[in-house]
């Protein structure tokens, strides 16, 4: 259901509403969208072994199912806000972690675990979380929230290697 609020300065804005597991999504598609747009394309400065691994794999094979939910919420799967790697020398691929914003909140049904503190997953996986991490100024002084993946499994890159020398 989208519910068509008009804010103070006179603007209206399209709120959606969306399940996943305990947690309910209120989220503005449209104000995503803008603030995805007005991003960088490449944010990933970093020039660690890692991190030039998972771009050069770029677009990110995530699950179709992943891509879907990041669609309907707005976000451009290129651009998520922060990446970060769990077994790094492993020869067989890295796990990468991290998560995305957007325009919205996230409230937890009652009685929803934590997400933080449920089992150790050894799959892919990914859950809503209120709140942003920290401020991107494309976002500005909405309310943000987060879709936070785990255990993108992605093998190394032709010519990368946990033994190749970083540059």
């Amino acid at each position: 259901m989208i519910l068509v609020v008009q804010n103070s300065s006179g603007m209206t804005t399209n709120i959606d509403s969306l399940h996943l597991g305990f947690w309910r999504a209120d989220f503005d598609r449209d104000a995503t969208l803008r603030a995805h747009a007005a991003m960088p394309t490449d944010r990933r400065t970093c020039q660690c072994l890692t991190c030039k691994n998972y771009m050069a794999q770029k677009p990110t094979p995530f699950p179709s199912d992943f891509l879907d939910l990041l669609s309907r919420l707005g976000i451009d799967p290129n651009k998520e806000i922060e990446v970060y790697e769990m077994q790094p020398d492993d020869p067989q691929g890295i796990e990468y972690y991290g998560w995305f914003y957007f325009v919205g909140d996230v409230v937890a049904d009652a009685g929803s675990p934590n997400p933080a503190n449920g089992p150790i997953v050894t799959e892919f996986s990914y859950h809503l979380a209120p709140g942003p991490a920290y401020a991107v100024a494309q976002f500005g002084d909405l309310p943000v929230s987060r879709v936070e993946f785990q255990c993108l499994r992605l093998p190394w890159a032709t010519g990368f290697s946990p033994t190749t020398a970083s540059t």
